[in-house]
């Protein structure tokens, strides 16, 4: 597809990065010639210095042949203008980051008039993983497929896990759970396993659950679980905004306590959240967090601007506290690095943005039969778990798994039928109307007809 990305900065970057892998006709917009000259050392695309909300820059980036434009700039209203004005290429659609919380409740009245195809929020995204992530307080990662109706979900086994030394399918016999482990991270290697895989200490395994069954395998497999009461936050930015108002719509009965430094910023969140408690004060002084009672809290969430700052905090919480730990990492060439330190879990908007517009371009890259409607990258971008919709019949459809030729490295996670999870086996088919989670490991699937060999 022939792409155009209007702003350079973190969140386009990101989205640079995932495009050129895809191997994706790319070309960059920015006003800052010195982060053009860095998309340029790193990455096969033409770079153009200018304001992408000009009409003469965007026909000279190529508007007229562009099948997609994104724009990202740190600025809401030129994302809109931007997309506002590629327009006058019906053919090509639009993609606008709009982040600020005004907007929210408005969305579908910008979408339509316009005419944006699709809309992202980084701060949102990062604040409903993390929602996802409070629900399951043994979960080191989450993501959530058909509504919210199942969850992958991932684990860390313990060194006196029940779970050593028994195979997967021994697994399922043993717990009788309605689940399915999907990927097994064991050191550097990630394997899509198959029944016989044997569980080992350390492990990292992923499995797909609904609710219900995820509780019940946290009960019958002995990992530690419970409901979050009481959360304590530090740096009240947008992700802070969209985080509060998702836990008092989605978690029952939980308290919330935010430390900022900015006095403007604790009024205007202690007016929206009436409930809330919101302390002026530098949430990285350890003396202060230690009276408001950091040892004890269920979850705490280091959100400054800072990657530094929300590191050494989320040290400092690990040493002291039992609580879910869930730790902002703005900068994606941080979290390599930060694997070997137990900071939780590592929530990066960049990547979970990058994740969403994969999705939009693999949905339009479609012909043959089925709809993507969520994709996450996972495991360091190695492996993909993908929501497809079936939308017509082809040769996946009406002939038992078993018969089908699946590519290696690919697993069919889940079927929603009628409101109905199934965890498949090979007697089960996949039928026109489905909904079908499909998780691959290096391989890139645009279509569910592309798991075959």
């Amino acid at each position: 597809m022939n792409i155009i990305v209007v702003g350079c900065g973190k969140v386009g970057s990101a989205i640079v990065e995932q495009l050129v892998k895809e191997n994706h006709n790319i070309v960059v917009i920015d006003k800052d010639r010195a982060v053009l000259n860095k998309i340029n050392e790193n990455y096969d695309c033409l770079a153009i210095v200018g304001n992408g909300a000009v009409k003469s820059v965007l026909d000279d980036a190529g508007l007229n042949r562009a099948d997609l434009l994104i724009a990202c700039t740190s600025n809401d209203e030129i994302n809109m203008l931007t997309c506002l004005i590629a327009h006058k290429n019906p053919k090509c659609k639009t993609i606008s980051r709009i982040r600020n919380p005004e907007y929210t409740n408005e969305i579908s009245y910008l979408r339509n008039e316009l005419y944006l195809s699709y809309t992202i929020n980084p701060e949102l995204a990062a604040a409903n993983e993390m929602v996802r992530l409070m629900r399951y307080s043994s979960t080191i990662s989450s993501e959530s497929f058909f509504k919210g109706q199942v969850n992958l979900l991932k684990i860390v086994v313990s060194n006196n896990s029940p779970l050593i030394g028994i195979s997967l399918y021994e697994m399922s016999q043993k717990l009788n759970c309605n689940l399915i482990v999907c990927i097994i991270e064991r050191g550097e290697d990630i394997i899509i396993p198959r029944g016989s895989d044997i569980i080992m200490a350390g492990d990292k395994i992923s499995f797909v659950a609904d609710h219900k069954g995820a509780i019940r395998f946290f009960k019958e497999a002995g990992v530690d679980y419970f409901q979050i009461k009481s959360v304590l936050i530090v740096g009240g930015g947008k992700v802070t905004y969209y985080l509060i108002n998702n836990i008092k719509n989605q978690l029952d009965k939980v308290d919330i306590k935010v430390f900022d430094k900015d006095k403007s910023i604790c009024e205007d969140l202690a007016v929206k959240f009436p409930g809330i408690s919101v302390i002026n004060g530098d949430g990285s002084d350890k003396r202060i967090l230690l009276q408001e009672g950091i040892e004890t809290v269920d979850a705490f969430l280091p959100l400054t601007g800072i990657d530094e700052e929300n590191i050494v905090l989320a040290l400092f919480a690990k040493k002291i506290g039992k609580g879910k730990l869930i730790t902002k990492i703005n900068r994606t060439n941080f979290i390599e690095s930060l694997k070997e330190l137990d900071i939780g879990s590592i929530i990066n908007p960049e990547n979970i943005v990058s994740s969403m517009i994969l999705k939009q371009i693999r949905s339009l890259e479609n012909t043959q039969g089925s709809n993507i409607e969520r994709l996450y990258k996972l495991c360091d971008d190695k492996v993909e778990a993908l929501e497809f919709f079936v939308s017509k019949d082809s040769q996946i459809t009406n002939l038992k798994i078993k018969n089908l030729k699946i590519k290696k490295d690919i697993l069919l996670a889940c079927i929603y039928r009628n409101n109905k999870i199934i965890i498949p086996n090979g007697e089960q088919e996949i039928m026109k109307g489905d909904k079908v989670i499909v998780i691959s490991k290096n391989q890139i699937v645009n279509d569910i007809v592309d798991i075959l060999e």
